[in-house]
């Protein structure tokens, strides 16, 4: 076992015991855990990848790194490091992400060799998984690169209000084996602040729009129900119900209080009689 293969062995499991430096991605409102030993790449080196990988394309294709980390010390971009970058700007319905599941990537493969042949030799890629229960997203691929090393792959994607933000962990076939559980770890540390975390309950209210307008006016109609009744009786004391139904008719008792009332029995105004008084003469 190499010298630096040792090393990775080493940061394996002090990552898992050990706690590493909180990162704070400001403009994606983002924090993960970075694994002990490790650092950022300078943003201009990750803008360089960017169009190292351009170059490499056979076609224009978007490359949007926005931040990368690797272990100290080593030279920029050798293995291993993470990239993350912004997937997508806007909220992707709960029902798409379960349909990630039926997806077969397996086209996408050639696609990316065509894309990229000064790259890839060949490229594996790994089933789509939605886990609800941490609401991240996760694949995994093995690619064999021109010159004939094998890198693995893994991918976490994270969902939030905002849209998505995807996390890649690259290392060598033998580095993988040994840093799986570290990159799942830091991947599971990433977590949205809660003004932007994914609320799966709001797909459920955004499915019912349909209806959701016929009930606020049904709740008022309900709420008026004494009032309009008095006035249909034209009830002397039909005002004074309107106050209480208005006022305190949210209250439920208010509301009982003036339906009795609107109901309550209204006395007959007596009649005027037309006999004239008797006169003696």
């Amino acid at each position: 076992m190499s010298a630096k293969l040792q090393f990775l062995v080493v940061l394996c499991f002090t990552g898992i015991t050990a706690k590493g430096s909180i990162v704070r991605l400001e403009e994606e409102k983002l924090t993960f855990m970075l694994p002990p030993g490790w650092v950022a790449i300078p943003e201009q080196m990750v803008a360089q990848k960017n169009a190292e990988l351009q170059r490499n394309l056979s076609k224009p294709y978007p490359i949007n790194f926005k931040y990368g980390y690797q272990i100290d010390g080593a030279d920029w971009f050798s293995y291993p490091y993470i990239l993350v970058k912004q997937e997508a700007d806007t909220r992707i319905p709960e029902s798409k992400l379960h349909e990630l599941l039926t997806i077969d990537l397996s086209p996408a493969k050639n696609k990316v060799r065509e894309l990229a042949p000064k790259i890839f030799g060949n490229v594996s890629l790994g089933r789509f998984a939605y886990d609800p229960n941490t609401q991240k997203i996760w694949s995994e691929s093995t690619s064999t690169l021109a010159g004939g090393e094998e890198v693995r792959g893994l991918r976490m994607m994270v969902p939030t209000e905002k849209g998505i933000t995807g996390f890649y962990f690259y290392a060598t076939a033998e580095q993988y084996a040994y840093l799986k559980p570290v990159f799942r770890q830091t991947a599971l540390s990433v977590a949205p602040d809660p003004e932007i975390a994914y609320q799966p309950e709001a797909i459920l209210t955004a499915d019912k729009t349909n209806t959701a307008p016929w009930v606020f006016p049904i709740m008022v109609l309900c709420w008026l129900v004494p009032g309009i009744i008095a006035t249909n009786r034209n009830h002397p004391k039909r005002i004074p119900i309107w106050l209480l139904t208005i006022i305190l008719g949210w209250t439920g008792i208010g509301w009982v209080a003036a339906m009795i009332r609107a109901f309550w029995r209204i006395p007959k105004p007596k009649q005027p009689t037309d006999l004239e008084p008797l006169t003696l003469d």
